[in-house]
């Protein structure tokens, strides 16, 4: 597929003084609807000096904070077009920190760079630093692996705006979203990444120069928010196509996203109906659910052991996990090279704003399969306008739409398999035990019989085939013809392979586990399809 050099992302370096203008002029005409330039600002400074009067107080915070009180003592004594100017620049401030960059050359140089990363990503090497011959693009296609509406997705991309909207596990899920796309021709996807990412010099440059744009998510006051909201729907006006992790980060327990964080997704319809009352040419904007799937996420020990200490009040950003680590990176890939362990990035149905389905040539149908005419859910009185109230309804059942379609997609693989069914054992029995009890059990206390677990497996496994067969979740190729024999064998080696610390260790007939944690995460990815009472 050829991409215009003109449109889109592609023009951002041209752009980027007008987006600002218009994300700055756009939020301060909206916030001035709201409530008085004082309230706004000393709103605003209150949340800031709060959130850094709790930091680590590094140089630059204190530096902040010093800023942020000397803004609220000053709105004593200063006059009207001062508190004009102060919170355009307050405005400013964020929008310059969130903006994204688009280098065409970077994006060249990366494209040409990338089949031989990607290579590197999934090769074979050894700890002594024998290298083995790089694997071809095929080859790598055969570990990455994509299916779902791969053809949909393509053609939509030429009649409008794409949104994306990927489950989140890893930080890696960046970098396997974006080969996906690129190997099947779409042009680069703009994405909000933490500002924690960018502290990587390498990363960051890549990460700045090729759309990605900064979400400090240590921010939750309104203003902060609305002026990503406001970066995100100008963006989406000038057709970027757009990746969101509607699950917000990436997920501590390791289960399929239930919970979706929808702010971000809202800002489609605005910025549909304002591509409608601009009569722009490409008006329409699609979403597209996708889920990825790991036999093995990099993060999830420290991951769930988050989930586990605070659940309910889990931290924001995790900075000191696996992801954080350049040789924990690298032992990653080394173990998991040797397993060619597949990942499966599944592509799912289309869907307008309003939670109705698409075709490929971007007509929506209803749940009854009729045409409907997407301009008549913005309109009122024979007129199109913004309606908050309204549009948060479409976009909440949007949401759910696209929690269906998580579960529907979702690849179960053998480490899933295998976890699900071992710990859901360890629960029934061990009944008067909560979850936090369970995952200190010793392994000696964990020890089931191999024959059963495998039998476990082959029970589950049919259901898993039934429910694929009802569209209520995917399956693998191949995966009919897997005996429980093999699913078993293959998630041992792999688990084994990969863990130090055994996640399961087979001897004399029996399974036990001395990481009962982490053998919960890995169950995680199965809950939600009642498939406990089959073990």
């Amino acid at each position: 597929m050829v991409q215009s050099l003109e449109s889109g992302i592609f023009s951002q370096i041209q752009d980027k003084k007008d987006i600002l203008d218009d994300v700055i002029n756009r939020v301060f005409q909206e916030q001035i609807k709201i409530d008085t330039i004082d309230n706004l600002i000393l709103t605003t400074a209150y949340s800031e000096i709060q959130r850094l009067e709790k930091a680590r107080k590094t140089n630059e915070e204190r530096e902040e904070l010093s800023k942020w009180k000397k803004t609220y003592k000053k709105m004593l004594y200063i006059g009207e077009e001062e508190k004009i100017h102060t919170f355009k620049e307050i405005i400013s401030f964020y929008s310059n920190d969130i903006v994204g960059n688009f280098n065409p050359k970077v994006y060249k140089f990366a494209t040409n760079l990338l089949p031989s990363f990607m290579s590197v990503f999934f090769r074979t090497i050894s700890l002594k630093s024998v290298v083995v011959p790089f694997p071809n693009e095929k080859d790598i296609d055969n570990i990455a692996i994509l299916s779902g509406e791969i053809e949909k997705l393509q053609k939509l991309s030429k009649l409008g705006t794409i949104i994306l909207l990927p489950t989140h596990l890893s930080n890696m899920d960046s970098i396997v979203i974006g080969w996906s796309l690129y190997r099947i021709g779409l042009p680069p996807f703009t994405y909000g990444a933490g500002k924690n990412l960018f502290t990587t010099p390498i990363l960051s440059y890549f990460m700045h120069n090729l759309g990605a744009y900064r979400v400090d998510r240590r921010l939750r006051h309104d203003l902060y928010k609305d002026v990503l909201k406001m970066y995100s729907t100008v963006i989406l006006e000038r057709n970027y196509h757009s990746l969101f992790f509607p699950g917000g980060t990436r997920g501590r327990s390791g289960s399929v996203e239930s919970k979706l964080k929808l702010g971000l997704l809202g800002t489609g319809i605005k910025a549909y109906i304002n591509n409608l009352l601009q009569n722009k040419e490409k008006k329409d904007v699609f979403i597209v659910p996708c889920t990825i799937n790991y036999h093995i996420v990099l993060e999830a020990e420290t991951l769930i052991d988050d989930y586990l200490k605070e659940t309910g009040k889990a931290r924001y950003i995790i900075e000191d996990d696996e992801s954080s680590s350049y040789a924990k990176i690298l032992k990653f890939l080394f173990k998991t090279s040797r397993l060619n362990a597949s990942i499966h990035i599944k592509i799912g149905n289309a869907y307008d704003l309003f939670g109705n389905t698409v075709d490929e040539k971007g007509q929506s149908y209803d749940n009854h399969n009729r045409k409907v005419e997407k301009q008549s859910y913005v309109m009122s009185n024979g007129k199109i306008v913004h309606s908050e109230q309204r549009d948060s309804e479409y976009t909440k059942e949007l949401g759910e739409k696209i929690t269906l379609e998580f579960l529907k997609n979702n690849i179960p693989l053998s480490t899933h398999i295998l976890a699900f069914c071992l710990f859901v054992n360890l629960k029934k029995l061990n009944p008067n035990m909560d979850l936090y009890r369970l995952v200190k059990l010793e392994p000696e206390e964990t020890a089931t019989d191999i024959g059963k677990v495998i039998d476990m497996i082959g029970r589950v496994k049919e259901q898993i085939i039934i429910l694929a067969e009802k569209d209520k979740i995917s399956i693998e190729d191949g995966f009919k013809n897997k005996s429980k024999e093999d699913i078993f064998y293959e998630a041992i080696k792999t688990f084994n392979t990969y863990y130090e610390k055994s996640l399961v260790n087979e001897k004399d007939n029996v399974i036990v586990s001395e990481d009962i944690k982490t053998l919960y995460y890995y169950h995680n990815r199965l809950t939600n399809y009642g498939l406990e009472k089959f073990v």
